[in-house]
């Protein structure tokens, strides 16, 4: 039964569609609170109602930075319409930088200049460069010196009137690399530039003969933050919410107008597969497209601080899904649900695209399992108070993310072919089954909770005395945990993650399962055997330390 369904959404899902689409949202600027991403919005819901999905609306939230939706801040407004960056000598520009023509070249939230630019000198930054020095210059930084981690506050702390960095130069198959994402606070009193290495070293050589600095930025802050919602009405109980954001600037083909236009994709093939019979579940579906967490915790709360809509029975996310693997250089991952919640959800996944790369075998890639991370919007749903199994399907480490390399040349037919056809058929039989067993190919699904106890995990405390208890509001926010820290601990915990993503993962792991049964060997040894690898004892006590000084937990 399972290989017939994914036979016939290979036969039915659209990828001219999806594959246009892809194309359309990746030429927007997306930026959380943006005219860009407003623009992709409208676009978005058009195809929505084109394709037949009735039921569409744009929800648009204001953007003025302040506590929303529990700890989350709504997004300011900021929607760059000029930035440009010259470099004049003897009255002659020998260095220009225009984001216009290069994306990815100016840093989220940078500030403003005045309205007829800005004239200032350049300053190379060394290790032993004077703070002084760097009052009102534009800092020059190298690769090496961006990475620590507090050179921004550094800069802010000297009056630097902003910086041009490689630091997160990407590398590319020319050798030219392509410039990285650099994001500032929403306030920040400062602008950044991010260059290729090559074009700071020309950069640093201008500066070298004398050449000072004109710049203008304008900013439009009106843009609200738009969240596109659409449903595909059914008669079950059971309703499965798929949902991709739709920020990033641009291109960001892979991240994420991949997951944007695939989740679209799967609407489309169950339209088609209602319209002609085929399709067997009736079950209801409801799609989400919107910045990246923010759009999801503004749904969230609306659903349960004002009874909006019923939370999902079951959540898929897509995430970056297009990646061609022969170029990208990364697998097809299937992120599981943790097992912290029982469902059957894991399990169909891993049925279901065990069988599409089956039935795709002709063409390159393959994918893996992966414990739960938590690096994007499903992470939203799996906290204990909203407690809905949630899966993601994505590519990492894509060598190209969050960089202006991420185009649409990178984006393989054949994987978002894969994504489309594997939610589809994921949400159908979700829909379906609902809590009754479900025969697949190799095995009966069961819940993950059992995996957890077969696993060893000692749900009834463990070692000790003293239990570990989630005490924060809403869904889980580590950047206002981390906000919450002093400032010793605080720039410790950023530069563990800034140095290794993981410890990210790890943090996220081990605050979802502080349950007030669980003591820290107890809680450590579950995040152990859900990651698949011993946790380092020292590692999970300094970010447990850093749970329980921000008070997100606390020990009872």
């Amino acid at each position: 039964m399972l290989k017939e369904i994914v036979a016939r959404y290979l036969a039915s899902a659209d990828m001219n569609v999806v594959m246009r689409l892809l194309a359309e949202v990746s030429q927007y600027d997306r930026y959380q609170a943006s005219q860009g991403i407003n623009a992709a919005a409208d676009l978005l819901a058009g195809v929505a109602y084109d394709i037949g999905l009735t039921t569409v609306r744009i929800d648009r939230f204001i953007a003025d930075g302040t506590p929303r939706w529990w700890t989350f801040k709504a997004p300011t407004a900021w929607t760059p319409t000029v930035a440009r960056l010259s470099a004049v000598l003897d009255d002659e520009a020998v260095f220009e930088l225009d984001l216009a023509r290069q994306p990815f070249s100016l840093a989220t939230y940078s500030k403003p200049t005045p309205s007829d630019g800005l004239a200032v000198r350049f300053e190379i930054l060394r290790e032993d460069t004077p703070q002084e020095t760097l009052a009102g210059a534009i800092v020059l930084v190298s690769k090496e010196l961006f990475r620590s981690a507090d050179l921004v506050d550094r800069l802010v702390s000297a009056k630097a009137e902003g910086f041009v960095t490689d630091g997160p130069c990407c590398d590319t198959m020319d050798g030219e690399g392509a410039p990285g994402r650099i994001e500032l606070g929403a306030e920040a009193p400062l602008f950044g530039f991010s260059v290729t290495s090559n074009r700071l070293s020309e950069l640093r050589a201008a500066v070298r003969r004398g050449a000072t600095a004109r710049v203008q930025i304008d900013i439009d802050r009106r843009a609200p933050m738009p969240v596109v919602h659409a449903i595909l009405d059914g008669d079950g109980e059971s309703e499965v919410l798929l949902t991709a954001h739709l920020c990033h600037p641009r291109p960001g083909a892979n991240d994420n107008a991949s997951g944007v236009a695939a989740i679209l994709g799967v609407a489309d093939a169950h339209i088609r597969g209602r319209r002609d019979g085929t399709a067997r579940s009736q079950g209801r579906l409801r799609f989400q497209w919107g910045p990246e967490f923010l759009g999801t915790v503004a749904q969230l709360h609306a659903s349960l601080e004002h009874n909006a809509h019923p939370l999902p029975s079951s959540v898929i996310n897509l995430d970056m899904v297009g990646e061609d693997q022969q170029i990208c250089a990364c697998p097809f991952v299937l992120e599981r649900s943790p097992d912290t919640i029982p469902s059957r959800l894991n399990d169909v996944a891993e049925e279901v695209v065990g069988a599409v790369f089956e039935a795709t075998g002709n063409y390159p890639g393959v994918w893996r399992s992966a414990p739960f991370l938590g690096y994007s919007d499903h992470a939203m749903y799996v906290d204990p108070k909203i407690a809905r199994p949630a899966i993601q399907l994505c590519h990492y480490p894509d060598r190209f993310n969050h960089s202006a390399a991420d185009t649409i040349d990178k984006v393989s037919v054949v994987e978002m072919t894969r994504a489309t056809v594997a939610a589809a058929a994921i949400a159908e039989i979700m829909t379906d089954i609902g809590e009754r067993p479900f025969a697949m190919g190799h095995s009966t699904v069961r819940a993950t909770g059992d995996v957890a106890q077969a696993a060893g995990v000692d749900g009834s405390g463990g070692q000790g005395t003293r239990a570990l208890t989630a005490v924060w509001p809403g869904p889980l926010n580590l950047r206002a945990m981390t906000e919450a820290l002093p400032s010793h601990r605080r720039t410790r915990l950023l530069h563990a993650i800034r140095a290794d993503k993981y410890n990210l993962a790890l943090l996220f792991n081990l605050a979802i399962r502080s349950d007030g049964r669980r003591t820290r060997a107890a809680v450590v040894q579950s995040v152990s055997n859900a990651m698949r690898r011993p946790v380092d004892p020292a590692q999970a006590e300094e970010l447990i330390n850093c749970l329980l000084e921000s008070g997100w937990i606390r020990e009872i």
